[in-house]
C-alpha cells in the first residue's frame, strides 16, 4: 500500500511539472495554423451544431481528438481549451516514461531521469503540447499502448492485453503515421525479449484485435461506408508521400531530411527556426559528438539502448515512404512536418537516460580515488546539462525571439479580446477570408470559436468568394454597427471611402493588425450604416 502511495505521488509531481512547464506561451506558440483551427471548429461543430463526423478533416485521421476536444469545449468554452487538452495529455505521457522505463530497466533512478529527459524536451513540450490537433495525441496513445503492453507481457492479464489493442486503435486514429513506430517497436520487443514476445501475442491476438477495432470503430465503419475511403484518400492527399512518385533518389532524400528534422528537434525544436542558430554555434557540434559516443557506448551495454536505436532507424526509414520531407519557409517550421516524428522522443528519453547512466557507472567504475568518485560525478551532471538541459535553454531562446518579434499568437488574441470588449459577440462581423491572407482565416476561425456573429458562414466560406459588399447591402435598414476585417491591399477599402463621402455609411473606427515582424496583416474597421 506504501509503495502504491507512493508511486502515485511520484506520478502526480511529474504530471504537474511537465504541465506548468507546458503552460509557458501554450497559447501564444506556435503561431496558429488554418488546419489546427480547422480541426478545433471541427469540434466546435460537434459541441454545437449537431454534428457527428466519422473521421477528422483529413479522412485518413480518426475523429477521436475532435470528439475529445469538443467535450473539452464544453467544459471550457473558449479556443483555449483546445491546447490544453493535449497539454494535459502531453504531461500524462511523463509518468508514463517513467514506468516504462522501470518496467524495462527496474532502475528507478534511469527511469526518474528519462522522465525529466521528456519533461524538458523541446519537440514534446512545443509539438506535442502546444498544437490542438489530432496528431498531438500520437505520442500520449503511442506510449500508453506500450506501457499496456509490458503490464500485459509481465502480469499476463487478459484486460491488459484488450487495453492494449484499445490504445493502439487510438494512437492510430491520432495519425495514420504512428505505423512507422509501431514497425520499429516490433524490432524493438523482438530484440529485447526474443522470440517468445511473439507466441505470447499470438496467443493474447483475439483480445487486442477486440481492444483495436473498439478503439478504431468509427474508422472501421467509414471504411465500410466507403470502401477503403481512408486508404485511397491517404494516396490522393498530395501533400503526403504516398501521394506522389517515389524513386530510390527521392527516398534517400526523405531519409536525409527526416534525420537532419530530427537532430534539429532534439537539440531546440522547431528545425526551420533552430537549425541555422544550431549550425552557427560550437556548443552543438559537442553535443553532437557526445550524444553520439555516449549512445554508441550505451548500446554496446545494454540491451535495451541498442534495441531504441534500431526502433527509431526503421522508424525513420518508414516514415520516409509516407513523408514528403518539404521544406517550407514560416515560423511554424517544415509545414509542421515535426508532427510526423514527435511520436519517438518518448522513448528516445529512455534512450538518452539509460546512456547517461551507464557512462556514469563506467566513469565510477574507472575512477578508485575519493576526489575522482566526485569528479564523475560532476562530469555526468554537466553530460546531463548538455543532453538534456541546454535544448530546454534553446526552447526558451526560440520564445524570447519570437515574442520580439511579434510572432506570437497575441496580435490575433488581442483583436478578438478588444471587439468583444468594446462590440460584443452579436455585433456582425465580415471577416475577408482569403487562401493568400492565413492570418485572415486565423481570426476567422479564433472568432467562430470565440461565439463571435461571423460572415460568411461556416457552410459558406469554403464554397462561395467573400463579397464585403453584399454583406453590407444585407444590412441596410437594421440600423446596427457592423465590423469588417479586411485584407489591406482590399479594393473593398476605396468602396467603403466611397460609400462614406456619399453620406450612405460612418466610419467608426479604423485600425491596423501588425504580426510577424511587424508586417501590417489586416484592417478593422466598423462602421454604422446611415441610409
Amino acid at each position: 500500500m506504501k509503495t502504491l502511495i507512493k508511486n502515485i505521488k511520484l506520478d502526480l509531481a511529474l504530471f504537474a511539472l511537465g504541465f506548468l512547464i507546458r503552460l509557458i506561451y501554450l497559447n501564444q506558440y506556435p503561431i496558429y495554423r488554418f488546419d489546427e483551427l480547422g480541426e478545433d471548429i471541427r469540434a466546435y461543430a460537434i459541441a454545437r451544431l449537431g454534428y457527428y463526423p466519422l473521421t477528422n478533416n483529413a479522412a485518413f485521421i480518426g475523429a477521436l481528438y475532435n470528439y475529445m476536444a469538443a467535450l473539452f469545449y464544453l467544459l471550457i468554452p473558449s479556443v483555449i481549451s483546445f491546447r490544453l487538452l493535449v497539454s494535459i495529455l502531453a504531461s500524462l505521457t511523463i509518468p508514463l516514461v517513467y514506468r516504462i522505463t522501470y518496467s524495462l530497466l527496474n532502475d528507478r533512478k534511469k527511469a526518474l531521469l528519462a522522465s525529466m529527459a521528456l519533461c524538458f524536451s523541446p519537440t514534446h513540450i512545443l509539438v506535442s503540447s502546444h498544437v490542438g490537433w489530432s496528431a498531438s495525441l500520437m505520442p500520449f496513445f503511442f506510449t500508453l499502448s506500450l506501457y499496456m503492453f509490458l503490464l500485459a507481457y509481465k502480469r499476463r492479464y487478459r484486460k491488459y492485453w484488450f487495453l492494449t489493442g484499445l490504445s493502439i486503435g487510438f494512437a492510430l486514429q491520432s495519425h495514420p503515421s504512428v505505423i512507422a513506430s509501431y514497425t520499429g517497436v516490433i524490432i524493438l520487443l523482438y530484440w529485447v525479449y526474443g522470440r517468445e514476445v511473439f507466441s505470447i501475442i499470438r496467443g493474447n491476438l483475439k483480445f487486442i484485435f477486440l481492444g483495436f477495432i473498439i478503439g478504431y470503430i468509427n474508422m472501421v465503419i467509414y471504411n465500410i461506408i466507403i470502401p477503403f475511403g481512408s486508404i485511397i484518400y491517404m494516396f490522393k492527399a498530395r501533400w503526403t508521400g504516398l501521394g506522389s512518385g517515389i524513386t530510390v533518389a527521392e527516398y534517400f532524400r526523405r531519409v536525409i531530411f527526416l534525420v537532419v528534422e530530427y537532430i534539429s528537434m532534439t537539440a531546440a525544436s522547431v528545425p526551420i527556426l533552430s537549425l541555422g542558430y544550431l549550425l552557427s554555434t560550437r556548443i552543438f557540434y559537442v553535443y553532437l559528438t557526445i550524444s553520439a559516443i555516449m549512445i554508441l557506448y550505451a548500446a554496446r551495454k545494454n540491451r535495451v539502448v541498442a534495441g531504441i536505436l534500431l526502433y527509431m532507424a526503421i522508424t525513420i526509414l518508414v516514415l520516409a515512404i509516407g513523408t514528403k520531407g518539404a521544406m517550407t519557409m514560416n515560423p511554424a517550421g517544415f509545414a509542421w512536418g515535426p508532427h510526423y516524428l514527435q511520436q519517438m522522443f518518448p522513448l528516445q528519453s529512455l534512450l538518452f537516460s539509460t546512456s547517461i547512466m551507464e557512462v556514469y557507472q563506467r566513469l565510477r567504475h574507472i575512477n578508485k580515488l575519493f576526489i575522482s568518485r566526485y569528479l564523475s560525478r560532476i562530469i555526468s551532471l554537466i553530460v546531463v546539462f548538455l543532453v538534456i538541459g541546454w535544448p530546454f535553454v534553446n526552447l526558451l531562446i526560440v520564445y524570447k525571439y519570437m515574442a520580439e518579434n511579434n510572432c506570437l499568437n497575441k496580435p490575433y488574441i488581442d483583436t478578438v479580446n478588444y471587439i468583444k470588449t468594446k462590440y460584443g459577440t452579436k455585433t456582425p462581423i465580415y471577416i475577408e477570408v482569403s487562401q493568400k491572407a492565413p492570418v485572415l482565416g486565423n481570426i476567422y476561425g479564433l472568432m467562430v470559436l470565440e461565439g463571435f456573429n461571423i460572415y460568411p458562414s461556416l457552410d459558406q466560406v469554403f464554397k462561395q468568394p467573400s463579397n464585403p459588399l453584399e454583406f453590407l447591402y444585407s444590412m441596410r435598414g437594421t440600423n446596427t454597427t457592423i465590423i469588417y476585417v479586411l485584407n489591406p491591399n482590399s479594393p473593398f477599402l476605396d468602396k467603403l471611402e466611397e460609400l462614406l463621402e456619399k453620406g450612405y455609411i460612418e466610419i467608426i473606427e479604423k485600425g491596423e493588425i501588425h504580426t510577424c515582424y511587424n508586417i501590417k496583416a489586416c484592417i478593422l474597421v466598423a462602421i454604422r450604416i446611415l441610409r
